[in-house]
């Protein structure tokens, strides 16, 4: 299964996104797509990272678990 939510926006406009994300994950769970997603207690890999390929910019924040 894969759930994605697109946003377009300025910078401080995705900050309040981020924050919105956040507050979700440190509550009762993450909803994307309608669908609740059950945060991992432990054992969790994040990840960061940027990119530039001629020209075109990509940053990336990942969180990843398995299924417990």
């Amino acid at each position: 299964m894969k759930l994605e939510e697109e946003f377009v926006g300025n910078g401080k406009q995705f900050a309040k996104f981020l924050q919105q994300m956040v507050n979700q994950i440190e509550g009762d769970g993450l909803v994307i797509r309608g669908e609740k997603v059950a945060m991992p207690v432990q054992d969790v890999e994040f990840k960061i990272s940027f990119k530039n390929e001629l020209g075109e910019n990509k940053l990336s924040i990942k969180m990843e678990w398995m299924d417990g």
